[in-house]
């Protein structure tokens, strides 16, 4: 029975002895896993778990690299290959102001509508404001008509008028000797008396792009006289009523010229009048200068005082921006290609026509 007991306590002790030490055991290996987990600075080739969500801190960056890593993240998923790949040599080559560099395109783009508005609030410099638009150089030959008087008879109507008012008009043309003086005059006829509502006057040079020219002066009812300046020597357009300054283009015209300047086209050579042709000249008026758009529309057979004419249709549309009305001008050949007919047409309807009625040659007298 004694043996039989200390058998029994040996055996106890040694199943302790077995037991005891297993703890000890796991300690170990937790502590050797542990240790293997242990942050450590990473290799080349091991930065992928950086981009992981759960990581809280950013390891610290290898000393060949200082660029932080947070950035490569950011990059869209659009973006090239080599910078969505992160196991690609070129994304660890990036650096910020690359990326920055290649995604340029796309911010440029978004941000253009609100340049574009910024560019409109901003004031225009004073250069930008006097710089009008100007004619290409003349591609037709010019052979001022022979001077003479035209007398014409005006009618004016608005929309809601029943009947029109009526007055008369005249143009004199002088040209010579390498000038030209012209003139013109419209006026309406109230009970027995003639009211002037227009003078327009207009002296130059005649060159090789035909009328050039230097003073012309316009005076309407009720208003002051404005001049407008081709100063050709500087190649500028000036004008009393702005301090605007424009660029002089070769064969410009004023608004009172430009009606020989037409009849010179054809004057010079009937073959330059070709249906749906298009003459752009530029016009210096009382406060800018504008390029007015002409269109050949073709041969018409017109009625007037002088009878029945055939004459050249040309006609200036209306181009919003530039001017709004439309005018018609009807030349005729076989009077030395004289404006015979002018009709203005406003955006509200009214209209003014000027027939001629009389045609005068006149001998130059110095010009």
């Amino acid at each position: 029975m004694l043996i039989a007991t200390v058998l029994l306590h040996v055996l106890v002790i040694y199943w302790a002895s077995e037991h005891v030490s297993l703890p000890a055991h796991q300690d170990q290996a937790e502590k050797t896993v542990e240790i293997s987990l242990s942050p450590r600075p990473l290799e080349t080739g091991m930065q992928q778990p950086v981009a992981r969500a759960d990581k809280t801190e950013t390891p610290p960056a290898a000393p060949a690299r200082p660029r932080s890593r947070p950035v490569a993240p950011a990059v869209p998923v659009t973006a090239p290959a080599a910078l969505s790949n992160p196991d690609s040599s070129a994304a660890e080559e990036t650096s910020p102001a690359e990326i920055a560099a290649l995604t340029a395109p796309l911010e440029i783009k978004e941000a253009s509508p609100e340049k574009a508005a910024a560019m409109a609030e901003t004031p225009a410099s004073p250069a930008s404001e006097e710089k009008p638009a100007t004619a290409k150089a003349p591609e037709y030959v010019v052979l001022p008509p022979p001077s003479a008087r035209l007398t014409l008879e005006l009618s004016n109507t608005k929309p809601g008028q029943p009947n029109p008012y009526l007055g008369e008009g005249e143009i004199n043309w002088e040209a010579g000797d390498g000038k030209y003086k012209m003139s013109m005059k419209a006026g309406l006829k109230i009970l027995f008396a003639s009211v002037n509502l227009l003078t327009m006057r207009s002296e130059g040079l005649l060159d090789s792009h035909g009328i050039a020219p230097v003073l012309s002066s316009e005076t309407r009812r009720g208003r002051s006289e404005t001049a407008t300046h081709f100063n050709r020597e500087e190649k500028t357009i000036s004008f009393s009523a702005s301090t605007k300054t424009a660029v002089l283009s070769d064969g410009a015209q004023d608004k009172n010229t430009i009606l020989m300047q037409l009849a010179g086209i054809g004057n010079a050579d009937a073959r330059q009048m070709q249906a749906g042709r298009e003459f752009a000249i530029q016009i210096g008026e009382d406060r800018d200068a504008t390029v007015f758009q002409f269109v050949v529309q073709g041969q018409e057979k017109i009625t007037t005082k002088l009878g029945n004419l055939t004459t050249w249709h040309l006609v200036r549309p209306p181009r919003p921006g530039s001017y709004n009305s439309r005018l018609d001008v009807w030349l005729a050949p076989e009077l030395h290609w004289y404006p015979v007919q002018i009709r203005n047409t406003e955006s509200n309807g009214a209209v003014t026509t000027q027939s001629v009625t009389k045609i005068t040659q006149i001998t130059n007298q110095g010009h």
